[in-house]
């Protein structure tokens, strides 16, 4: 009997260690599925990345950082997605969207210029443009290709002899600090980049709730939208500049051959914000508006009879008149735009939602002819000097305006920089140099001054001021490479037939150079000086056209340079 009341309680001692067992292994998997639910998790289309985090420390300063890894595999390799920084701001790796998520090109350094490795810039390339991206900066440069062939929206551009078709659009977006941090920094030696970065680089759309980041590359938007829109009767625009507005959720269509502008309110439903009577859209992505065109009055619809202005996209409200014959983004930093009127151009600036035209379409040319001879000194804006002036051209001379709009200085030069020093230099000697063109001079951190030609000679202005620092008796101002350092030379024949070559370092220390630079920081000057100098130059600009006519200048000058070029030759 007690054998058998001894196995009865090991039975039943079995039963309830088995279902103890069952319930901590019950728990266990419980305790794991909460585990694994809690877990960050990625979805781009119909794939799920699972992730798992790493708590790394900053070699640096020791800082120790959160990483997030999305699983790639079945042999579980990982990419970075993103970093959490101990502050808490979030960072997703740019590499990882470019190359995992979009099917993008990753390029080290910037785009433009002079190529270089930096692993503290990148630039990504999508079908349609280039993105740099800068560790420790808010700002995202955008170059948009344009292409060999204009289609609907954009099709005024075609034969618009003010467009060039092998220019790329420069766009600068500015993007909000992470609680005061830069929207793009460098861990690890990968760069990672805010939210808000990544949607405006990468013209998507992404959502984190709970524990899942939701990703709509641009591709699947246009997917999306587009079988949306056709069923209300709207074809969405093919150009790729427009389709960047997507991940706004604004689409550019075309509804019975005008284009309008909807807003999507989910995936299925839209209203129109902007009215279909447009001959032609573009999205300016840097303010995120529409520059809208529209035939004349009076007139046949065509690429050369359209007038242009610009809508914003919250009302459709008009923020500048369709009153120009071309208008064109020239500055996204400062929000600049060409305007072209009766064959002048001018500038129209845009503030606060409202448009003043900062220089007036009296003008022969806004810019420079060319900046790319500059690539060296990492010049991509013709229309700009450093940030700050605008070139101006009349009776075939170049001045410069501030860029808020103040005149200092009327078209008095040949052209601002040195572009061809090495032809110069083997005209002067006959010997073969190699010499870089050159814009810009650097004389104190961040002061610059601007190579500027008169009567076929060099000579350095301070566009701040409108004032001469050197003048011009240098045939030739340029850069050249010496033991790895940028070394700026002037060069100039001298009364006895014979060769000078001065440096930058020995012009510096003669007294009068010395003297500028001690009394000026490259600063900009008040609004009283800048308004008093601008006075001066338009009243003297007034009487000068008064007695000669834009055409006579433009023939006179033109004599005179090829005077001044045959004297030159003897």
């Amino acid at each position: 009997m007690d054998d058998v009341n001894q196995k009865k309680k090991m039975i039943l001692l079995g039963i309830v260690c088995v279902g103890i067992l069952a319930v901590v292994i019950t728990i266990v998997l419980v305790v794991l599925q909460i585990n694994e639910a809690a877990k960050l998790k990625v979805q781009v289309g119909n794939v799920v990345y699972k992730t798992k985090e790493t708590q790394l420390q900053d070699s640096g300063s020791g800082r120790v950082y959160t990483q997030t890894s999305i699983i790639v595999d079945k042999q579980k390799n990982t990419l970075p997605f993103s970093v959490v920084t101990p502050e808490g701001n979030e960072y997703l790796n740019i590499k990882t969207f470019a190359e995992q998520f979009c099917g993008y090109v990753y390029n080290k350094g910037l785009y433009g210029g002079i190529p270089d490795e930096s692993a503290d810039k990148c630039h990504i390339v999508s079908k349609g443009e280039k993105v740099s991206f800068s560790a420790n900066s808010n700002d995202l440069i955008k170059f948009l290709s344009a292409g060999t062939k204009y289609d609907g929206e954009l099709a005024y551009r075609e034969n618009s002899q003010d467009y060039n078709k092998n220019e790329e659009d420069e766009e600068i977006l500015t993007v909000d600090s992470l609680n005061g941090a830069p929207a793009v920094i460098q861990f690890q030696e990968m760069l990672y980049a805010s939210p808000e970065a990544i949607a405006k680089g990468f013209n998507m759309q992404l959502y984190k709730q709970d524990n899942t980041y939701t990703l709509y590359p641009l591709e699947t938007m246009v997917d999306t939208y587009s079988k949306a829109l056709s069923a209300g009767g709207y074809k969405l625009t093919t150009n790729f500049k427009n389709q960047r507005a997507l991940y706004e959720g604004l689409a550019v269509c075309d509804e019975n051959g005008k284009y309008c502008v909807v807003e999507f309110t989910d995936a299925q439903s839209y209203q129109k914000v902007i009215s279909s009577r447009y001959d032609s859209i573009e999205y300016i992505q840097s303010i995120g508006c529409f520059m809208t065109g529209i035939t004349k009055d009076g007139t046949q619809s065509s690429a050369n009879s359209l007038q242009f202005g610009m809508n914003s996209p919250e009302d459709g409200s008009v923020i500048i008149p369709a009153e120009y014959d071309f208008l064109k983004l020239i500055d996204a930093k400062n929000n600049l735009y060409l305007t072209k009127k009766n064959e002048r151009y001018g500038v129209v600036g845009i503030q606060d939602g409202k448009s003043t035209e900062i220089i007036d379409t009296i003008y022969q040319q806004i810019g420079l002819d060319s900046v790319e001879e500059y690539a060296n000194q990492n010049i991509t804006n013709k229309y700009i000097l450093d940030d700050y002036a605008i070139v101006t051209k009349k009776n075939g001379r170049f001045g410069i305006y501030s860029k808020d709009g103040y005149n200092l200085m009327n078209p008095r030069y040949q052209q601002f920089g040195c572009p061809n020093p090495s032809e110069l230099l083997k005209k002067a000697n006959g010997s073969n140099v190699t010499a870089n063109p050159t814009l810009l001079i650097p004389v104190k951190e961040n002061f610059n001054l601007v190579v500027f030609q008169d009567r076929n000679f060099f000579g350095l202005l301070d566009i701040k001021t409108g004032s001469i620092v050197v003048q011009a008796y240098y045939t030739a101002i340029y850069s050249a490479q010496s033991n790895g350092r940028t070394q700026y030379i002037f060069h100039r024949v001298i009364d006895s037939g014979e060769e000078q070559l001065v440096t930058l370092d020995e012009l510096k220390a003669s007294r009068n150079f010395a003297n500028y630079l001690n009394n000026h920081s490259g600063e900009e000057q008040s609004k009283e000086d800048l308004q008093k100098q601008s006075d001066k130059e338009n009243a003297k600009m007034e009487k000068e056209d008064a007695a000669m006519p834009d055409n006579e200048g433009e023939e006179e000058q033109n004599e005179e340079d090829e005077g001044n070029e045959e004297e030159y030759e003897n």
